[in-house]
């Protein structure tokens, strides 16, 4: 550290310095301590480290080392680490265990942690066992060692219990919130063979924000007759107050289902539309020629899939062809007609790779005809316009009542369309006639369902535009316009003007003459103003497609504040049972094989947190 000059003085190697150290090595130890903190020092054994004490040891003389070197009258001079201790100490990161005391955990840290926790079980759907595991428990110890982990006894008869309590209440001052609403209602078996039945609520709040509740999703252990479906509706309605408000519930065509809706709850019924697609397509392509042809495509593809010769074979061609490869066709699910239509579409993409590959490989494989190609062909083109109706259900969250005629009318055009078209065979043209004849006899005349004609004018996307015929809009005006007239003549009586009689000491010209006016300016009736209000959403531009139609409705709540009012109870109103079968997908995870001895009302309980969690303050 410092170079001997003479037998007085040292030069410090840092800073250059000239340092008198005469008869001890005080100044030249003062000099390294005050002004060079960041100097590494040599380590000694009797000198480690003190990380909990901020006494600073001085070193002894002997601590200090004087190295001649290279036969020279230079001197090194090297100071021990612990005369350095409070500058090193400064400058090292400190550690958890010395630069803080163990302390016990608070009351209300220790309800953070917990709360935290509980969500490991219901939002990512841990079992209980899960503070039981070793793993888990040496993980939860490295982050904080003064967290007992609670039992799994504890989390699941207390904590969640307390969370599950926390949320009923929300969701009961939430549903406050809604004047009329959706339900929609579905049943489920689990991996342990109990049935549930769910019901979800669906509305939209005075904010115009789309709500979503699960209101419970509980064992079915009786059939599900109709009576019985029916009982249990109204039970999970009532004890939520709202079943003398419900404008549409939506289930699956099931005819139980149905029967106990519309006949023993007298409530408006609609079968899910997405169901109602897919068994309208399952049903064209279940025709004995179109069967046949599809399973040949599925014998080459399922070949093609498992035998690596002939997939590279197929590949092969495709580069030959100056084509980007496909590798692997995708793979045919019964219960799923887009998979099929995925499957067909890339066929019929690389037809020529599939007929040479074919005919090369020795392989007994189903030969694909000219009639079976071109029925193919035709297929993509005729189930395409099925599935762009899919993906709009599917591109929001849940399925408007909105879309449902602008949807089938479409439909309906394009498919008329096709039916007149001399290029298809008669092959074709059943299975179009049979999609046409599904959609009329599966969803009947959609625009005679007063409910969906409503919430399609409503919707600023559509308005009369999405109707078939003028009629039908001329028809749904007036039904609107006489919605809006009762609403107005109901705000009209709650706001009526009341003109206080004036005391003597207030009577004056001028409040003679205000009164008279008061009591004399002509008042339009509330016909009138819904005439006026209607004619003016209207002439109002259409909206684009990307533009929300809840927070448009939000932005001109006072422009058309009677029909806002109807718009916020129809435009609640959903099409399919979307809602319920992402439910059971997260009720699956919860009554997993891991935990099939979880007791029914835990099992309803994490179901009711999993699915509302996302609503709590």
């Amino acid at each position: 550290m410092f170079e001997v000059v003479d037998k007085t003085y040292a030069k410090c190697n840092i800073c250059k310095s000239k340092l008198s150290y005469k008869t001890s090595l005080t100044n030249l130890k003062k000099h390294i301590q005050n002004r060079h903190l960041s100097v590494k020092l040599r380590a000694q054994k009797r000198h480690a480290m003190q990380t909990t004490t901020s006494v600073i040891q001085t070193p002894t003389d002997s601590e200090i080392e004087i190295d001649t070197a290279r036969g020279t009258s230079r001197q090194m001079v090297t100071v021990a680490e612990g005369m350095m201790q409070h500058s090193i100490n400064s400058l090292r990161q400190t550690t958890i265990p010395s630069g803080f005391k163990k302390t016990k955990l608070s009351t209300k840290t220790r309800k953070e942690i917990d709360d935290a926790l509980s969500m490991l079980f219901i939002k990512d759907l841990q079992p209980f066992s899960i503070v039981e595991d070793v793993g888990f428990r040496e993980f939860v110890k490295a982050l904080n060692p003064e967290y007992q982990l609670p039992s799994r006894h504890a989390i699941s008869n207390t904590i969640i219990s307390v969370v599950y309590e926390t949320c009923i209440a929300q969701m009961r001052e939430k549903i406050s919130e809604g004047a009329k609403f959706c339900i929609t209602t579905d049943c489920w078996t689990s991996h342990s063979s109990i049935s549930y039945m769910a019901v979800t609520a669906h509305f939209v709040n005075s904010k115009f924000d789309m709500c979503s509740i699960l209101l419970e999703c509980c064992p079915m252990t009786e059939s599900h007759t109709t009576k019985n479906v029916s009982a249990e509706l109204m039970r999970v309605t009532e004890d939520w107050g709202i079943s003398r408000k419900i404008l549409l519930a939506i289930t699956d065509n099931a005819s139980n289902m149905k029967n106990a809706i519309q006949n023993d709850l007298k409530w408006h019924h609609f079968g899910c539309f997405a169901q109602t697609l897919n068994l309208i397509v399952e049903n064209a392509l279940s025709y004995e020629q179109v069967c046949i042809t599809l399973q040949k495509v599925k014998q080459i593809v399922t070949h093609f899939r498992k035998s690596v010769a002939a997939n590279e074979q197929f590949l092969t061609f495709q580069r030959n062809a100056g084509e980007q490869p496909i590798k692997l066709f995708p793979k045919s699910i019964e219960t799923s007609w887009n998979s099929t239509l995925n499957m067909i579409e890339r066929f019929v993409r690389v037809e020529d790779a599939v007929k040479s590959t074919v005919a090369h490989i020795d392989k007994a494989l189903p030969i694909i005809s000219a009639d079976d190609w071109l029925l193919l062909k035709h297929l993509v083109a005729i189930l395409k316009p099925f599935e762009h109706a899919t993906i709009e259900i599917s591109e929001h969250k849940y399925c408007s009542a909105a879309v449902v005629i602008p949807i089938v009318n479409g439909l309906l055009q394009v498919l008329t369309e096709l039916s007149i078209d001399y290029t298809y065979p008669a092959l074709s043209k059943t299975v179009i006639s049979a999609l046409l004849s599904g959609l009329t006899e599966r969803l009947g005349n959609v625009e005679k369902n007063n409910i969906l004609t409503m919430a399609t004018f409503l919707d600023p996307h559509f308005k009369t535009f999405a109707f078939s015929e003028p009629s039908v809009a001329d028809t749904v005006k007036n039904r609107i316009t006489e919605e809006v007239s009762r609403v107005a003549q109901t705000q009209q009586q709650k706001e009526q003007l009341i003109v206080p009689t004036p005391s003597v000491s207030e009577l004056s010209i001028r409040t003679k003459l205000y009164t008279n006016i008061a009591t004399n300016v002509p008042k339009s009736s509330s016909i009138s103003k819904a005439i006026s209000e209607v004619q003016r959403y209207l002439e109002d531009e259409i909206i684009a497609r990307t533009e929300d139609t809840l927070q448009w409705w939000k932005k001109n709540t006072n422009k058309y504040p009677y029909l806002s009012l109807i718009a916020r109870e129809k435009l609640g109103c959903l099409a399919s049972c979307v809602p319920c079968e992402r439910l059971f997908s997260s009720a699956g995870m919860i009554i997993s094989e891991r935990r099939t001895l979880l007791e029914d009302e835990k099992a309803k309980m994490l179901i009711f947190l999993n699915a509302n969690i996302k609503n709590m303050s």
